[in-house]
């Protein structure tokens, strides 16, 4: 085996080794659990797509990465779509789809998706591309698995350094991207992209917040955001954390549209 092969294979056993180890000492139920602070302030980044999604008609969606429960799954299964959760490592997935969690999952590599062009509606991800070693790979699967658009949500990289972004890695070795929206226009056009849209969301973490449930939850919620509100007063929604792509294979629906720029979106038609 290569040397760029061994450290794939050594990346991918990390983590599924780090789903099995979950599962063992039972903190795999503080992810799927939906009534923690833990679980609300990682899903947070998605709220700014539920109004668009929610007037979609019910559509196919695979979610990608989505390895830690399904939560994605079931963010767009609320939404009445007809979901697949995905990840490279399917322990945790077996375990909520025999509790309903989730109705579908595949074992899915998402820089080289094993399925036809065309196969779901949406290829959705989140908090996955700037995990792997090779995401354009991951982006150009995703598109052609798509049959309408993609959708991922990533750290946002405000960065004004061109030359040299911080040199982050993980504890299984492989280097931490993060995106922008100029990079990601000029990925689209060469992609043959016919639309994109922006939208910017915030994250949560706080360390033992799987533990704060019930009226404290709720507090914390409105603490948090009313300090979210402020940052926007001040800061704008750029300097949101969170990057929301959308990338459209084919022109959007009208009100699809219209609801993305309710929610604050930014549009950009790419057809030549």
């Amino acid at each position: 085996m290569n040397t760029f092969k061994q450290k794939l294979h050594d990346q991918y056993q990390h983590h599924a080794d780090a789903f099995e180890k979950k599962l063992e000492n039972g903190t795999v139920d503080i992810w799927i659990d939906p009534n923690n602070a833990d679980y609300w302030g990682n899903m947070l980044p998605m709220e700014p797509l539920m109004q668009p999604f929610s007037i979609l008609p019910s559509s196919s969606i695979l979610t990608l990465g989505d390895g830690k429960g399904g939560k994605e799954a079931v963010f767009f299964k609320n939404l009445k779509h007809h979901v697949t959760a995905s990840d490279v490592a399917v322990s945790v997935l077996q375990h909520v789809h025999k509790s309903g969690v989730i109705d579908d999952y595949l074992e899915v590599d998402a820089e080289n998706i094993s399925l036809p062009d065309n196969s779901f509606d949406f290829v959705i991800t989140k908090e996955t591309l700037h995990h792997l070693p090779r995401p354009y790979n991951a982006i150009y699967e995703m598109l052609r698995v798509a049959k309408h658009g993609i959708v991922f949500v990533e750290p946002s990289h405000p960065s004004t350094d061109r030359y040299q972004p911080p040199a982050e890695y993980e504890e299984s070795g492989n280097f931490v991207f993060r995106f922008n929206a100029f990079e990601l226009t000029q990925i689209a056009r060469s992609y043959g992209v016919a639309e994109v849209a922006y939208g910017y969301g915030r994250m949560f973490h706080k360390r033992g917040s799987g533990q704060i449930t019930g009226e404290e939850l709720s507090n914390l919620k409105k603490e948090v955001r009313e300090l979210h509100k402020n940052w926007d007063d001040e800061y704008g929604k750029e300097h949101r954390s969170m990057l929301i792509c959308i990338m459209m294979k084919k022109p959007m629906k009208d009100d699809f549209k219209s609801s993305l720029l309710d929610n604050r979106f930014d549009y950009f038609d790419l057809r030549r």
